[in-house]
């Protein structure tokens, strides 16, 4: 939970900024996906690329539009901060959409991803995030956007200026708009109050538990979601570690680490009553499921979609 500050003159000069710039170079960046058809229910497709001379698995997650969770749990036999040069890299960029109404943005944080549906532009773009800490989790539920804020003050929680004090360092009550601001260029209000979504300063918080609640994005991606959100746009959060879905006539399967150990998941009856409900569905009443892919998928927690039909 974070709190942050703007005037009506920095908010016009904001409007002017967003209607005369364009925004291209960033949008292309994001991972932007033309809306499934025919039934389907994932986008993207899964890569591999090579690890070259100084990079870390968080430098390819970024280049990639992915977070830290993504490429580590991807590739549990790699380093993150040291892996071996010419290493091969999964990326898993192949995503089950949500099984929630395609509508606004819809924020699942057991993926530590968010994905906001454009059905207008027939597109929809997602995007890595980070989340709350254990003990000041993120709040799930149905909410909206209130606020889109350039350039924003921020008003540190007593939770952080307490733990300021007892470690010794100066307390702040307030961080102005610099490269010191954990909010970075833009933030975006929710009505759930006291709770953003911001860009940030640390860039290792992308994909983590690192936040006092807030969604932090990667400050390119905060920039392209306020140049296409409005005041009013439905915001859903939830937490699915694991998701089913239908590509091309074929169920596919993605298993997330529980965000906690306590926290409820899909056991194995709820996966296959689940894959049991898609197949109901006239293109795929037939099909073969491989269930040791089922297992294994859904065991290990890669959060790689996968197909587990023949």
């Amino acid at each position: 939970m974070d709190t942050i500050s703007h005037s009506p003159s920095v908010w016009r000069a904001f409007i002017y900024v967003l209607s005369s710039l364009s925004f291209l170079s960033v949008a292309q960046a994001a991972n932007i996906y033309p809306w499934p058809e025919g039934g389907d229910t994932v986008i993207g497709d899964n890569q591999l690329t090579q690890v070259a001379q100084g990079e870390t698995l968080l430098d390819i997650a970024e280049r990639f539009g992915l977070g830290y969770a993504d490429i580590r749990d991807a590739n549990p036999d790699l380093d993150p901060w040291i892996p071996a040069v010419g290493a091969e890299v999964r990326l898993p960029t192949r995503y089950i959409l949500p099984a929630t109404p395609w509508q606004g943005i819809v924020i699942n944080l057991a993926e530590y991803r968010l994905y906001y549906f454009l059905p207008e532009q027939h597109e929809i773009h997602t995007y890595p995030i980070g989340i709350g800490r254990s003990n000041t989790p993120t709040p799930q539920g149905d909410m909206q956007i209130s606020a889109r804020i350039p350039n924003p003050t921020w008003y540190p929680p007593a939770s952080i200026r307490q733990r300021w004090q007892e470690s010794g360092e100066e307390v702040r009550w307030q961080v102005p708009a610099g490269p010191d601001n954990p909010l970075g260029p833009f933030a975006i209000n929710l009505s759930a109050e006291g709770y953003l979504i911001h860009g940030t300063n640390q860039r290792f918080g992308i994909g983590a538990q690192t936040s006092a609640g807030c969604i932090r994005m990667n400050n390119r991606d905060i920039e392209a979601l306020v140049n296409t959100t409005k005041i009013g746009v439905p915001v859903r959060i939830i937490s699915e570690p694991t998701k089913v879905g239908i590509l091309a006539n074929q169920l596919v399967l993605e298993s997330h680490r529980p965000l906690n150990p306590s926290d409820p998941t899909k056991n194995h009856t709820d996966v296959v009553y689940a894959l049991s409900q898609l197949r109901q569905q006239e293109s795929i009443e037939n099909i073969q499921i491989n269930w040791h892919k089922v297992e294994q998928v859904f065991n290990h927690h890669q959060g790689i979609a996968e197909v587990i039909s023949h």
